[in-house]
């Protein structure tokens, strides 16, 4: 795999520095052979998966949602939802919300397309290859969050 991408990178220079691609290379190399990460990387894994469903919310409401998982596999053990994101990530274990809450949707969406299978979250930051996996409470505190933070009874301009 990685003579197979370097030659594909050299070939794709376009006149960037082949000293960087292969640097780059390396990189996204090192994050596929994360042991935690291999089963996302296979050919059971998808990519770019639509999801979509209705929540009900802890205040009744329903809400429809619609998104796209970067990457997902399903293993024995469960399922691994995960979204990349570029950029240099946050300092420590802090988590952007609006993140957070993404990451939140998906997963009670597919809690509820495949109930009884644990469902575990995580960030990829591609710049730096760290993998941040998000814990089930926070996750659920940010559903919970939902109830109180959409409008309700909005109408037509």
């Amino acid at each position: 795999l990685e003579a197979r991408s370097t030659h594909l990178s050299d070939d794709m220079s376009g006149g960037a520095d082949i000293k960087w691609r292969r640097e780059l290379v390396a990189e996204v190399l090192a994050v596929m052979a994360q042991p935690e990460l291999v089963a996302l990387f296979s050919p059971a894994a998808r990519a770019e998966a639509p999801i979509a469903g209705v929540l009900t919310l802890a205040d009744g409401s329903k809400t429809r949602f619609t998104g796209q998982i970067d990457r997902y596999v399903e293993t024995p053990e469960g399922i691994l939802l995960v979204d990349f994101k570029t950029g240099h990530p946050p300092e420590g274990d802090v988590i952007a919300p609006a993140y957070a809450m993404q990451m939140a949707i998906y997963q009670a969406l597919m809690q509820a397309a495949r109930p009884g299978c644990d469902v575990q979250c995580a960030l990829i930051w591609t710049q730096i290859g760290r993998v941040d996996r998000l814990e089930a409470t926070m996750l659920a505190a940010h559903i919970d969050a939902l109830s109180s933070s959409l409008v309700t009874g909005a109408e037509a301009l």
